[in-house]
Formats: structure tokens, sequence, C-alpha cells
């Protein structure tokens, strides 16, 4: 029987990569000459696929392909490994590992940077299958995203897989597959927003997250 599946979302679940992606926003704003939207809708913008967020912050449709390369300029340039890992969530990782879960990503960020901050902070290797964002296509959904991990993993019964995140993409994502989801309330979510996509489960720490999953929580 195949193993279970976890996936896991990065920004706002594996790491706090919200000062990066901030600073290189209002960057792009600037240089779109674009009022800055105010702190509260610049944190709503951490999660969603960058051409969803851009456009929320006010870039003109025409303008979103320009406006993406220019703020993955700003974020190769310094925002990248403006992150941090979350307090034990790599001990987390390593723990699932070793119980016999596969463990896969499933990020909205693009390919490129996502690699090279999972090498970073030495958790590529952590990973079985590493999921991210295209950088070339104009659109890439976190349901295709997620997508692609089962499928680079190997397909099983969706009994068997979880996607863990903290936005409600992520939780809609897995749902969209029957998967079981996780919301974890330490990353970006405003509040109310588990109310509305209701989870399975809402984790409030790394170490709840590894006991619900390392629980009886799939079929044998």
């Amino acid at each position: 029987m195949s193993p279970p599946l976890a996936i896991f979302d990065l920004d706002g679940t594996v790491w706090d990569s919200a000062p990066g992606i901030l600073s290189c926003m209002e960057a792009t704003l600037e240089e779109f000459g674009l009022p800055h939207p105010g702190a509260a809708r610049l944190h709503e913008m951490l999660g969603p696929p960058l051409l969803t967020a851009l456009a929320g912050l006010g870039v003109a449709e025409h303008r979103l392909d320009e406006a993406r390369v220019v703020y993955r300029r700003h974020y190769r340039d310094r925002g990248e490994f403006e992150a941090s890992l979350y307090d034990g969530i790599v001990d987390v990782l390593d723990r699932l590992r070793a119980a016999g879960f596969q463990l896969a990503t499933a990020t909205s960020k693009g390919s490129e940077p996502t690699r090279r901050m999972l090498d970073h902070f030495d958790i590529a290797r952590r990973f079985d299958v590493i999921a991210a964002a295209s950088m070339t296509a104009t659109g890439h959904s976190k349901v295709e995203i997620i997508a692609e991990a089962v499928h680079a993993a190997g397909d099983r019964d969706p009994a068997l897989i979880t996607m863990v995140g903290d936005r409600s993409f992520d939780i809609e994502g897995g749902r969209h597959f029957g998967y079981r989801t996780v919301g974890v309330s330490w990353g970006y979510a405003p509040d109310g927003e588990f109310a509305d996509v209701t989870p399975d489960h809402v984790v409030h720490s790394p170490t709840e997250l590894e006991a619900l999953l390392l629980g009886k929580q799939f079929p044998s």
C-alpha cells in the first residue's frame, strides 16, 4: 500500500517569508507609480498566486506580466532570504519522514526561488517532491500545483493525502481533490478566513501538526 503523503505550502507554513515578499511588493508598486495600499491590504496578498496579488494591489491587467518580472527581479536581488523557518517545523518534517510519510511542497512561489530557498535552509532533501509555480506560465493555480505534486509522488487513495497550508487557497486546493486539509494558524490568513473555508483541522503549532499527522488519521 502506498505511504501517506503530506503536501506542504511553504510561505506562512514552513517559513515566514513575509519581510521579503512585502518589501518587494512595495518596491514593485513604487516602480509602477502605484500608491501604497496600506499594511493590512498588503498582508492580504501573502499567499495568493503572484499575478492575483499584483492585480489585487492595483496593477492594470495589461501590465501584470511586466509587474511580475519587476517583482521577481526585486525578490531575486534581496527578498528571497529575508525569511526564517518556523520554530520546530524541520523536526516535524524529519519525524514524518522517519514515520514513513512522503513529503511534497505545493507553493505558489516560482520554482526557481523555491529551490534556492529550500537549498538555503537545507530542507530540499527532506521533500520527495518539490512542486511550485511555473516561472513562465501566465497563470498557475494552487489546484494545478497540488495535482503536479501528487502526480510526481505517485497517485494513491485520496484518504492517504493531506494538504497543509495557511491560506484558503491551500484548503480549497486540497478539498478540490477530496484530500484531508489542515490549516495552520501561524501563517498569513486574515481573521475569519478558516471559518469561511472550514479545513478539516486547524493546528496552532508545529507540535500539534505532528501529533495530528502521526495519529490515527489514515487507514491502515
